[in-house]
């Protein structure tokens, strides 16, 4: 797959880039960047949607293994578990593929963004071990549709001098989510005495804040 992404992205033909955008450093050029969104509402909401997004699905990722151990799932329990949201995301991709160009953008990132939130917490709560592959499947659907259409509306919406700037915050916000799952396991250590208890609980409690973050 990756060697596929290679031999396509040696296809793309871009053009070189002018010596005064190759002169100018790296912080000023995330700066730029920043100043751009600050500017633009619309474009700031996407990334910070993006953010906590992928933050609380990040949440559930990390704590795999315990929940395999709660639904008694064991080690072919936690295969299916990770490969739940996988199978999800590949469902959505194609669904989204066929629709093609649509309209009311928007609506439908707040409806995936809702969904996969709800989803993730009601698989925190989920003591039936096919009832969280189904929660685990839709939520890992609307997450990556969410990613698909919000980079979308990114890179249409935003000038093509400042494109890279702003889409360098949203990677930006990419790599801060993993830290989700230490923020997760410290709340955990607060919630109950053991981490089949503290995990759940603190799980639902994540996805409740980013559900009112969200809406």
């Amino acid at each position: 797959g990756a060697l596929l992404a290679i031999v396509w992205l040696m296809m793309v033909k871009v053009p070189l880039t002018p010596p005064a955008g190759k002169r100018q450093s790296m912080w000023k050029n995330i700066m730029e960047g920043w100043n751009y969104m600050r500017g633009n509402p619309v474009i700031m909401s996407q990334v910070g949607m993006y953010f906590f997004a992928y933050f609380a699905m990040q949440a559930s990722s990390s704590f795999m293994p315990i929940f395999a151990d709660i639904l008694g799932g064991r080690e072919r329990g936690y295969s299916l578990l990770q490969a739940a949201p996988g199978f999800g995301a590949i469902i959505g991709l194609v669904t989204l593929a066929t629709m093609g160009d649509f309209n009311r953008k928007g609506l439908y990132l707040f409806i995936a963004v809702i969904t996969m939130t709800l989803f993730t917490a009601l698989f925190s709560l989920s003591p039936i071990f096919i009832l969280s592959l189904f929660l685990l499947i839709v939520a890992g659907a609307m997450n990556n549709t969410y990613m698909a259409v919000n980079a979308t509306i990114i890179q249409t919406a935003v000038d093509d001098k400042l494109r890279g700037r702003v889409m360098a915050w949203r990677e930006i916000a990419f790599g801060l989510a993993p830290t989700s799952g230490l923020l997760t396991g410290w709340i955990a250590g607060y919630m109950g005495p053991t981490k089949n208890e503290g995990v759940p609980k603190a799980l639902l409690l994540m996805s409740l804040i980013f559900l009112a973050i969200i809406t």
